[in-house]
């Protein structure tokens, strides 16, 4: 049975414990208040950021019965029945053209709308969409 997994990549998530922790020795060392609010909200974003990386592994899995998204209230999953849409989403962002995968999903109570970004998936968004169709298709 073929099966995709996307996550972030650990580099990024090593980064992101890394700044939090450059952050926590700023706060630490540093004596102005104003530098230490601004530390204070690096800890909270870079945190944040380490935190979802690591805790959401996988992001997104799929195989040829439906899609599984990772949060940190855990995994829910859909079946390819309830997958109304795979889509990339192209815009440009800061002078350069850039993907999201969008998926819409249906959990029978309300329909759901989920953005993944390069980011999110370790991978172009445009590679996973191609793996998700083909798995979509191959079931």
């Amino acid at each position: 049975m073929e099966r995709v997994r996307y996550a972030p990549k650990p580099v990024a998530v090593g980064a992101a414990w890394a700044g939090a922790c450059a952050a926590v020795a700023w706060v630490v060392l540093t004596t102005d208040p104003a530098s230490r609010v601004l530390a204070v909200a690096a800890i909270g974003l870079l945190g944040t950021l380490a935190l979802l990386g690591t805790a959401v592994r996988p992001r997104l899995a799929a195989d040829a019965d439906g899609i599984r998204l990772g949060a940190l209230r855990g995994a829910r999953y859909w079946p390819w029945e309830a997958v109304h849409r795979v889509d990339v989403v192209t815009g440009r962002r800061l002078g350069r053209q850039v993907g999201v995968l969008e998926l819409d999903l249906d959990d029978g109570v309300h329909d759901k709308l989920v953005v993944l970004t390069t980011l999110d998936l370790g991978a172009d968004p445009r590679d996973a969409a191609d793996a998700l169709h083909a798995l979509a298709a191959g079931r």
